[in-house]
């Protein structure tokens, strides 16, 4: 539909003719700036579509060619352009044989002039004339190798589109091409933001110069409650942190304006649900977000946007082009087993709770096995601590084979102290009801007597249902156990 490969990770999209034993890269037109709207088809097709002038931005001519080319540029200079032709009249040109007879491009010209490789001899551009003034664009371009000749010509009145109603902004990490079906509509702007800037700036910048949008996609990695943006993360953490920020992107949309997440899992479960919503809150727009892996129907991804808080009316893109998921990484298949490793404890239902990198890069994982009739209570459970080498396999010299157990008990939080000591806490079961526990342990998994004389504490907080959810160390090496009761 004319609206494709709007973007690639890649800083040159190339297209390459080849005839003979000859191979030729012609220029092709990438979008820089936000607010440039192209046609990936441009020099294949009569449509070449650019938004108003007051919305655009650069355009970038790329010309690569081999070596053998350039050693002859001087002789093709000649033979394309001989002294005195009527084609030659009012024209520019370079040392390498590229002319151009007009260049106006207004506010871009400065950044296309910069950008203009003219270094390809056997390559020849009669005219280029691009008007933005009065929204007309006329190009009538000719290229030529020694075995090839492809011309190109458009002419007449560029599409008025008229102010953006709608943009998507676009990880630049995502190193697939995105294909929007059907998205050739007036008022639609793509915006790439680089992955290794931050993200909200980027998106911040782009909205404080627009109102009245009816729709803003975010297509980038994610995570239940968590939006990766380059180098910054949104998630319920930080979003106090950046309440001007997004203060502006609610005053870019109208009243029933929209704000639809694609980053895989992103409103997922309780954290998922309190990240959309206080988005909404903070923004004032209706905030849609996927609960489930988004992407590629074969890796068990969907282009649904489950949840949503407010009522959502733009609709969300399904690019099916895309091979990917939008998670927040790759698997590491270095580690253990195309990047997953598995452990048995004792052959009954197993569950991690936590995980914590030591300096060494070895991964301490803290949880509980059933070795019972489960029940909401430690009871028939027993907490274990395993330890990982870098590459996934067990440490065999951590505790016992790799594994630290106590009965009747659950892990669930583990921290680490700066002396190496691990320090986990959960809930122990003392015969009548759970307690807060807490376990320290020495660095090579034995039990650290001088922590409560046994390596474990256990505090009564309520008569029932104590339970620690998080570990924290203090830089004094005070411990602080968060969690909760149950009455």
């Amino acid at each position: 539909m004319g609206f494709l490969d709007w973007v690639t990770k890649s800083k040159k999209a190339k297209r390459v003719l080849s005839s003979g034993s000859s191979n030729t890269q012609l220029p092709c037109f990438e979008q820089l700036e936000p607010r440039v709207l192209l046609s990936a088809d441009a020099l294949m097709s009569p449509e070449l579509l650019l938004v108003e002038p007051h919305y655009e931005a650069a355009i970038v001519v790329d010309l690569e060619v081999g070596s053998e080319i350039s050693e002859h540029r001087s002789q093709l200079a000649e033979t394309e352009s001989p002294a005195g032709s009527e084609e030659s009249k009012g024209q520019k040109t370079d040392e390498c044989g590229l002319e151009a007879s007009v260049l106006d491009t207004d506010s871009a010209g400065e950044k296309l002039s910069e950008r203009l490789a003219l270094g390809a001899s056997d390559i020849t551009a009669s005219t280029l004339q691009l008007k933005t003034e009065n929204s007309e664009l006329k190009t009538d371009i000719s290229l030529h190798t020694s075995n090839f000749t492809l011309q190109t010509s458009v002419l007449g009145p560029a599409q008025n589109r008229g102010p953006p109603t709608e943009i998507v902004f676009i990880d630049s990490s995502l190193n697939r091409d995105f294909e929007l079906e059907n998205a050739v509509q007036s008022g639609v702007v793509v915006s790439v933001f680089d992955a290794d800037q931050d993200g909200i700036q980027h998106i911040t910048g782009v909205l404080s110069s627009h109102t009245n949008l009816s729709a803003i996609h975010i297509i980038s990695h994610g995570a239940p409650g968590q939006l990766f943006l380059g180098t910054t993360i949104l998630d319920s953490n930080s979003i106090d942190q950046n309440t001007e920020s997004l203060a502006i992107w609610g005053q870019a949309l109208t009243a029933e304006g929209d704000m639809l997440l694609y980053g895989c899992s992103v409103g997922q479960g309780r954290l998922g649900s309190k990240f959309v919503q206080q988005l909404s809150t903070l923004t004032g727009a209706d905030v849609a977000a996927s609960d489930n892996p988004t992407g590629d129907v074969g890796l068990g991804g969907d282009w649904l946007l489950e949840k949503a808080f407010g009522v959502i009316n733009s609709r969300s893109y399904a690019i099916y082009s895309f091979d990917g998921l939008l998670d927040a990484g790759d698997l590491d298949a270095s580690f253990g087993t195309d990047g997953i490793v598995t452990v048995d404890f004792n052959g009954a239902s197993d569950r991690a709770r936590d995980v914590a990198m030591q300096d060494d890069g070895k991964i301490v994982v803290v949880g509980s096995s059933i070795n019972g009739t489960p029940r909401d209570t430690a009871e028939n459970y027993t907490s274990f601590v395993l330890r990982y080498h870098a590459n996934g396999t067990i440490d065999n010299d951590f505790a016992v084979d790799g594994k630290a157990s106590d009965t009747d008990s659950r892990a669930n939080a583990v921290a680490l102290q700066s002396d190496g000591k691990i320090v986990v806490g959960g809930l122990f079961w003392n015969g009548t009801h759970d307690e807060f526990a807490a376990w320290r342990y020495n660095v090579d998994g034995s039990p650290d007597l001088a922590f409560a004389g046994t390596g474990k504490v256990t505090t009564v907080v309520a008569s029932s249902g104590n339970q620690v959810s998080s570990v924290l160390v203090q830089p004094d090496g005070k411990i602080v156990l968060g969690g909760y009761t149950q009455s």
